[in-house]
């Protein structure tokens, strides 16, 4: 039927009382893909109290691209949104990726932790693939962010995207960093690029480390970087 079944799909979302109905509301409004059923799927992801729907709305909203990345940044910095509805609106962004990518690169300016952290994380597509360098300037910065949330996801980036050019010398001085899981991350993402170079920064880090679940990295990198 297409569009013409979204004005009963809208109003079973947010007014069924069966959760079924609801879940399957969200699934087929994915299916019709019609972008005037954003605000309900938005609704839905925010007030629904079945995590099922949740997951549902934000499924079907990652396909709505630019304009849906500018709403699931707004739930982000929603100090009443909860973790779990945050970790929808992470993924959505990463799956909308590379098409929200200047939405993306705005939220690597704001004020809140989470939007900056999850704008980070979603840049990936747009580095890997377009390679570009103003969003590599934007992941390489954000190492020496404020916040260790969003420390920790730019140097988890920058281990899955492999560079010859990256600064292997700026992640290697986390490993000295206060908080033991920006230690931790730094020594894994050294050891996914292969840092040959830092491989002498990891073994001092290693004397003078106390954490034993970092030590227990920092020995894992050691053993996998391949001189």
């Amino acid at each position: 039927m297409g569009g013409a079944a979204l004005p009963e799909l809208r109003e079973a979302l947010l007014n069924s009382k069966n959760v079924t109905v609801r879940r399957a509301a969200a699934k087929t409004l994915k299916l019709v893909g019609d972008p005037a059923a954003l605000p309900d799927l938005l609704s839905a992801l925010l007030t629904d109290e079945d995590p099922v729907v949740q997951g549902s709305a934000v499924g079907a909203i990652a396909i709505f691209g630019e304009d849906a990345a500018e709403k699931l940044l707004d739930v982000l910095a929603n100090p009443n949104s909860s973790e779990m509805q945050c970790g929808l609106a992470s993924w959505a962004l990463s799956f909308i990726g590379l098409k929200g990518a200047k939405v993306l690169k705005r939220g690597v300016l704001s004020h809140n932790e989470k939007v900056r952290a999850s704008s980070i994380a979603a840049l990936g597509e747009q580095i890997q693939l377009l390679n570009d360098t103003d969003a590599k300037d934007i992941l390489t910065n954000s190492i020496d962010d404020s916040s260790d949330e969003v420390q920790i996801e730019a140097i988890k980036l920058m281990g899955l995207l492999v560079d010859e050019n990256w600064n292997f010398e700026l992640l290697a001085e986390k490993l000295k960093a206060k908080n033991p899981l920006i230690r931790k991350q730094a020594a894994l993402s050294l050891m996914k690029l292969n840092a040959i170079s830092q491989k002498q920064k990891v073994k001092e880090a290693l004397l003078n480390e106390k954490d034993q679940e970092v030590i227990r990295v920092f020995n894992l990198s050691l053993k996998k970087i391949k001189s």
